[in-house]
């Protein structure tokens, strides 16, 4: 299927059709701004999915100024709106006024289009299904129209975080709410590829926990299922705080930069919240660095856990209570596999890198591992790392975690088979037939 803009939205604001929406932190689809307008039709139901974008940022051109009020806008409409294909209309569609068919029990909220210049109609919480040649019109403006068919159903929702520092008061909580998410409606928070950090500390958008208040405990966290978080930076989730933390199904993390100054909480958890709920979360080219508990972690008999190509350095920082914690592990009875990671700390009084305890698990399938002792999982493992033989600059601040020449992590990963693209590496190189152990 082709792909098109549709001019539909408001200002700042493209919506995409993608017959298929591309895994990871690129875009679903790349789209020249002179394309033609969609005539496609499709079968309700069964049509192609809506990418909008809005641009987040303190310019007077982006749509939302903070991530926060992105989401609390955009949640909710994920499965919701349609666009139909209409003839030219008798008037003018006033904004958010419901539209009615006449002779079915289709309705929604007017959104965008039904006009002489663009007679394709987009509905908010829609009903019902709208069939070829009924009449809907508007409840307050009496505008109608005919419809001629369906363009596209349901929507992703994505965010474009600019670079630049958000330091919210409140938790980023991606809830579970009227949303039903699936593997091709979903919310997704990324950065514009000019604003891409790439590894580099402060290069790009930052999510800041310092001016969260008492009883916000994590900078970011996502119980709603399907959720995509990719290529921010995540920094000061003091205390028993943490970066992220996931309750909800098949949620995928990319190109995240989580760090602390050596305290906090742990930078990912993962948990199945008591048994309510049932995660399989997805961790891909991350670097952790610099915390006080765990870099990376998943809890819960429900709970599982995949991590590929990640670097976690410098973990489990605060002297109070090191032992029987890790860098990379799994607790109370969840379940992790590991691919193309690796875990290197210096404080000797914590357990291992790796580390299972309470019935957790760590798959068999995990492989091609490193750490700076001589727990990391799976075949082909490389044990015994130095810092300063593996990393450019590891003692630097913030360190360095590209990889040395040399380094025993170059060429030592197997190529990794994901249900999402996971061939870019931290600095934005694409992976080919050699992948690293890592996040570079």
């Amino acid at each position: 299927m082709s792909v098109y803009l549709v001019a539909v939205a408001s200002a700042g604001c493209s919506i995409v059709f993608s017959e298929s929406p591309a895994q990871g932190g690129e875009d679903p689809a790349a789209v020249d701004a002179g394309a033609p307008d969609a005539t496609v039709l499709c079968t309700p139901r069964e049509c192609p999915t809506l990418v909008i974008s809005h641009y987040i940022g303190s310019s007077a051109a982006d749509d939302f100024p903070t991530p926060k009020d992105w989401l609390q806008a955009r949640r909710g409409d994920l499965t919701t709106r349609v666009v139909l294909a209409t003839e030219a209309p008798t008037a003018g569609f006033n904004a958010g006024e419901t539209v009615i068919g006449m002779n079915s029990d289709c309705s929604g909220t007017y959104v965008g289009g039904g006009n002489s210049q663009s007679p394709r109609l987009a509905m908010d919480a829609v009903s019902g299904i709208c069939e070829a040649g009924e009449t809907l019109e508007g409840v307050d403006s009496q505008a109608s129209t005919s419809v001629v068919g369906y363009l596209s159903e349901g929507t992703i929702e994505r965010g474009y975080l600019r670079a630049g520092t958000y330091s919210d008061s409140e938790t980023l909580n991606f809830v579970r709410d009227e949303s039903v998410t699936d593997a091709e409606h979903y919310m997704w928070l990324t950065v514009p590829d000019s604003d891409r950090h790439h590894g580099v500390h402060g290069a790009g958008a930052v999510l800041d926990g310092k001016n969260l208040v008492s009883g916000q405990f994590r900078i970011v966290k996502i119980d709603l299922a399907y959720t995509r978080l990719d290529s921010i930076e995540i920094t000061n989730f003091y205390d028993a705080k943490r970066g992220v933390e996931v309750g909800a199904d098949q949620v995928f993390l990319q190109h995240l930069l989580i760090h602390n100054k050596d305290t906090g909480g742990s930078a990912i958890d993962v948990s199945d919240v008591g048994g309510s709920r049932s995660p399989t979360v997805w961790v891909a080219n991350t670097i952790v660095h610099s915390v006080g508990f765990w870099g990376i972690i998943v809890s819960g008999s429900k709970s599982v856990l995949n991590v590929a190509n990640t670097t976690v350095y410098q973990c489990m920082r605060r002297e109070d209570n090191p032992t029987n914690h890790g860098c990379i592990g799994a607790v109370d009875y969840g379940t992790l596999e590991v691919s193309n990671s690796v875990a290197i700390n210096n404080l000797t009084a914590m357990t291992a890198d790796f580390h299972v305890r309470d019935n957790g698990v760590i798959l068999d399938a995990s492989t091609n591992n490193a750490a700076s002792d001589t727990t990391a999982p799976g075949n082909d493992a490389v044990p015994d790392l130095s810092a300063n033989t593996t990393f450019e600059a590891p003692t630097a601040s913030p360190p360095d975690l590209r990889l040395k020449a040399g380094s025993m992590l170059s060429g030592n990963g197997v190529s990794m088979n994901w249900p999402f693209d996971i061939s870019a590496r931290m600095d934005g190189q694409p992976r080919t037939t050699t992948w690293n152990i890592g996040a570079y």
